[in-house]
Formats: structure tokens, C-alpha cells, sequence
């Protein structure tokens, strides 16, 4: 089950996330590309044929704390993303501008102030509101799944 906290930090470092991400991503095409290609220094046969299974062995290891590290950013992004794309945004509610600008675009508490006409303990309070309202929106979400899955037709 999804905490508030947890989207909050995914908010917070969205950037930082998907900087990261991006940057697994590539190390895990570079891994993958210095195994499997001809001439890779990996891929060159060891001289003592014991090493082979060690070094493969290594190889998969490895392979799977760059998975785990790219699946944990990844995890991350989608749940700010879903959180953002569960927004409304209409003249009268802009929640989702709101989060965008605050997160996205990193804009200052100071900008979001002014350009929401709000004082800074109201910009604190509006997220955690909406993050509240999205993660009890995931609880019943969840619980209404459950029961129907369990229902007897």
C-alpha cells in the first residue's frame, strides 16, 4: 500500500529521479553491450577456465543490482507521474498547474505565492491535502478491487 510520504518524496526528487533513471538505464545498455558484444572486455574468454563460471556469475549479479536500482527510480517516476495525471485541472480547481509548477518546473515558494496569490503555509498545506486525497482515492481503489475479485457470481 502506498504511504503519503512516499509520493511526497517522489514529488520532491522527481527530477533527481529521473535523472537517475535515465542514468541506469544507460549504465545497464553499456553492461549489457560490454557482455554480449564481440571485443567487450567481459566477453573475452578468461584464461583459467574455473574463472568463466565466477565471472558470469559476477556478470548476473551485477546485472541485477542495476535492474533493481533502474526498477526502484522507475517505481518512483510512475508514482508521480500517476499522482500528477490523477489531478483535475479546470479554470476553477488548477491542482495539477499547481503540482507541476511546484515539482516539475521546481518553481520557488516565493514564485508559487505570487502566481497562486497564496502565502507560503497554504502552498505546504494544499500538497499534503492532495497527496492525502490521492493515496485514500488508492486505498478504496484497491479495497473496491479486492472485493469484487473475491466475489462468487
Amino acid at each position: 500500500m502506498i504511504q503519503e510520504f512516499e509520493v511526497k518524496i517522489a514529488l520532491e526528487r522527481y527530477q533527481e529521479y529521473v535523472d537517475a533513471l535515465r542514468e541506469a538505464q544507460d549504465d545497464i545498455e553499456a553492461f549489457e553491450a560490454q557482455i554480449y558484444h564481440v571485443g567487450g572486455s567481459i566477453a573475452k574468454r578468461p584464461e583459467n577456465p574455473i574463472d568463466r563460471g565466477t565471472l558470469q556469475l559476477n556478470n548476473m549479479e551485477w546485472m541485477k543490482k542495476l535492474v533493481k536500482e533502474r526498477d526502484r527510480f522507475q517505481h518512483s517516476v510512475k508514482l508521480a507521474e500517476s499522482f500528477i495525471a490523477w489531478l483535475e485541472d479546470t479554470p476553477i480547481h488548477r491542482d495539477k498547474q499547481f503540482i507541476i509548477d511546484r515539482y516539475r518546473n521546481q518553481r520557488s515558494i516565493a514564485w508559487m505565492e505570487i502566481e497562486y496569490s497564496i502565502d507560503r503555509s497554504t502552498v505546504f498545506r494544499k500538497v499534503d491535502y492532495l497527496i492525502r486525497k490521492y493515496v485514500n482515492y488508492l486505498k478504496h481503489a484497491t479495497s473496491r478491487t479486492d472485493l469484487s475479485d473475491n466475489m462468487i457470481l
